[in-house]
């Protein structure tokens, strides 16, 4: 179901303490403009081109083409939401899971490059945003 094979992904995890990404994630990446909700939606072959997706359209994405999963897997989406500009349950932010025993996702970071990082859930989110809560969904078949 992934753009970017979970092959390559999970290769790219092995090597992410380098800070290296294989060479068929940064060309597919290689534009910057966009955000963690385009890379997920491209990622997740919901979207043709990697763009900025806006949170209207993400919700939509999410709610149309997922559903919500109690025990997550690998190719699973992580949805980070919290209390932000004065609202509870706002969208913050979405990854791929690369491995759920590993606690490897990769996303993108704002303005920051594509990046894999081996901490996800609530810990990744202290600090950024206000109580902060994480639930997995699946791209439905």
């Amino acid at each position: 179901m992934l753009a970017l094979k979970i092959e390559d992904i999970k290769m790219a995890s092995t090597i992410v303490k380098n800070g290296h990404l294989p060479r068929c994630i940064k060309k597919l990446t290689q534009n910057g403009r966009y955000n963690c909700w385009g890379f997920t939606s491209f990622a997740l072959k919901l979207r043709r081109k990697i763009y900025w997706v806006g949170s209207n359209e993400m919700e939509d994405i999410l709610s149309i083409h997922t559903k919500p999963v109690r025990k997550p897997q690998a190719g699973d989406i992580v949805v980070y939401r919290g209390f932000c500009y004065g609202r509870h349950n706002t969208l913050l932010h979405t990854a791929v899971l690369i491995d759920p025993k590993a606690k490897i996702i990769i996303h993108k970071n704002g303005d920051e490059p594509l990046e894999m990082n081996t901490v996800y859930g609530t810990e990744y989110t202290s600090g950024r945003w206000s109580s902060p809560t994480v639930k997995y969904r699946r791209v439905k078949k």
